[in-house]
């Protein structure tokens, strides 16, 4: 009972000095920060703050994907896909393999530019890549749309990006809980 009641309070101590250490990073709470308010502008529409604030917490934790792609979809809102391409470029080199929540946003804007842009062989690719991610991670009843879309090779991009919008903004609202 005694070693029982030791490891738990080794565990508490532990935990107690990693969140203090994370809270007084400054590195980190500029993420943290960045992301939330980021967020909250991205909900408004207010696309310009969301970018701002985005990229501040990519300044704060240049490592973490997640900031990198929602700089990527602010952007795309912005109008400047050039932007948008790199920001999600950096995030899709952060995470290459599916292993972050930032994956079904970056390969869903890097179809839409790619679309936007002519380059419907990637858009393709990126689409493929966005349709099997997201049905196994968040699919909504517009996923049928996106997934015939890809299946027929008939792009009707308006209508892509009317449905990949929608999509993100349910699948963010999510991600954006844990801000």
């Amino acid at each position: 009972m005694k070693m029982r009641k030791l490891c738990i309070g080794a565990c508490a101590g532990v935990f107690i000095v990693l969140l203090f250490s994370c809270a007084s990073d400054p590195g980190f709470k500029a993420y943290r920060d960045g992301l939330f308010y980021g967020s909250k502008a991205l909900e408004k529409e207010e696309y310009r703050t969301a970018l701002d604030q985005f990229l501040k917490a990519a300044g704060g934790q240049p490592d973490q994907p997640i900031s990198f792609a929602l700089a990527g979809h602010a952007a795309y809102q912005l109008g400047d896909l050039a932007a948008a391409r790199g920001y999600l470029a950096e995030a899709e080199r952060l995470d290459p393999r599916e292993q972050t929540q930032s994956y079904v946003i970056i390969k869903g804007f890097q179809s839409l530019i790619a679309f936007r842009q002519g380059r419907r062989e990637e858009g393709m690719a990126a689409l493929g890549e966005y349709v099997k991610f997201y049905r196994h991670s968040y699919p909504d009843s517009t996923y049928d749309e996106v997934k015939n879309m890809l299946q027929s090779g008939n792009i009707n991009v308006p209508g892509l990006e009317t449905l990949i919008l929608h999509q993100m903004t349910r699948y963010e609202k999510e991600v954006f809980l844990f801000f």
